[in-house]
């Protein structure tokens, strides 16, 4: 599908699916609130109240009650079997990526927000795949153009996951400095002062947490399209290109659970199929755009009343009630990231 008939068929279905109330899109009341060197975009949605809460824990399968079970054990059963991408909502059904679906996200602050979701079951505890690269590259160069979008993925229970089954996250950006993720300012003015190799994981300065950053090799980047003669070619060249990424990925998450001072193997070496988080996992928050990527371990998925998923570490915050907005004025934003991240 090309670029353009992807971006009708997201802006089709997102109309109808809005429309026939399949999904609810709440932009809220954003406001500014420089905080450690970034601006970050603080965002008040109290309509997030509606989405339902679910845990990572509470999704792990078991037997189904009994005849006689209690009302209790009826909804702890609903919980273990929840999930919304096996079998999918149609009316969210955007495109089919190979090993993986193009839906809509049915809670969303941000028109066109899409999730790349695995066709079958594997776990949001592993780390992600060459396949999950693929998808994702997919996506961002769909008719050999280029819409930006930032990426992500929150892998484990304290990243702000909320579902088990595998899926990262794709926002819409409009291309301008002005859309640009907050933090982008902060990873730009690090490259303004210091020599940064492509594909070589760094630290940002001015960020008070362990995390690691990557600049996106030019022939890498989503947004180089594939401009070959042939379509076995194109699909070659296209899986290097996850495959480097995803080499990229895990010199980028090992550089930033190290920054955290703690072993990297427990989580790396997570399986597709595992529901309980062995010993010694770390959560991570991952962002991705077509310039950069970045990896920030968990300590934590909420600083007081506040949840912060991954785009919490691109400078954008969510607030569910107006005393939400009050706590992160007060304690300030950068304060709520190193409350949630491990110290440097």
């Amino acid at each position: 599908m090309s670029r353009g008939n992807l971006d009708a068929r997201i802006a089709a279905v997102f109309d109808a699916a809005l429309a026939g109330g399949r999904l609810l899109c709440d932009e809220g009341v954003l406001r500014r609130l420089p905080s450690g060197g970034i601006d970050f975009e603080v965002r008040l949605v109290e309509s997030l109240g509606a989405k339902p809460a679910t845990k990572l824990s509470d999704q792990v399968p078991s037997a189904a009650p009994t005849a006689t079970a209690t009302a209790t054990a009826t909804a702890t059963a609903a919980k273990a079997t929840f999930n919304p991408f096996l079998p999918h909502d149609p009316t969210l059904y955007v495109d089919d990526l190979g090993s993986h679906l193009l839906l809509l996200n049915k809670y969303c602050v941000s028109r066109h927000h899409c999730l790349i979701t695995t066709k079958e079951f594997k776990s949001q505890l592993s780390p992600l795949s060459v396949h999950d690269w693929a998808a994702a590259l997919a996506f961002m160069r769909s008719g050999g153009t280029l819409r930006p979008h930032l990426g992500f993925f929150n892998c484990g229970s304290l990243s702000g996951a909320s579902v088990l089954h595998k899926h990262m996250q794709m926002l819409p950006l409009d291309g301008d400095a002005a859309s640009a993720p907050p933090v982008s300012a902060a990873i730009h003015r690090h490259m303004r002062q210091a020599t940064v190799k492509a594909a070589t994981p760094f630290l940002v300065d001015g960020l008070p947490f362990a995390h690691a950053c990557a600049l996106m090799p030019p022939r890498l980047s989503p947004a180089v399209a594939l401009d070959l003669n042939t379509a076995a070619a194109n699909a070659t060249t296209h899986l290097e290109a996850a495959r480097s990424l995803h080499a990229i990925y895990t010199a980028v998450l090992t550089a930033a659970m190290q920054a955290a001072r703690v072993d990297p193997a427990p989580s790396l070496g997570v399986s597709d199929a595992t529901t309980t988080e062995p010993a010694g996992f770390v959560s991570h928050s991952l962002l991705f755009t077509d310039e950069w990527m970045m990896a920030v371990p968990r300590r934590a998925d909420k600083s007081g009343p506040i949840s912060i998923n991954s785009v919490g570490f691109a400078g954008m915050i969510l607030a569910k009630r107006p005393s939400d907005v009050e706590y992160i004025t007060s304690r300030g934003a950068m304060a709520i990231l190193q409350d949630v991240a491990f110290p440097l």
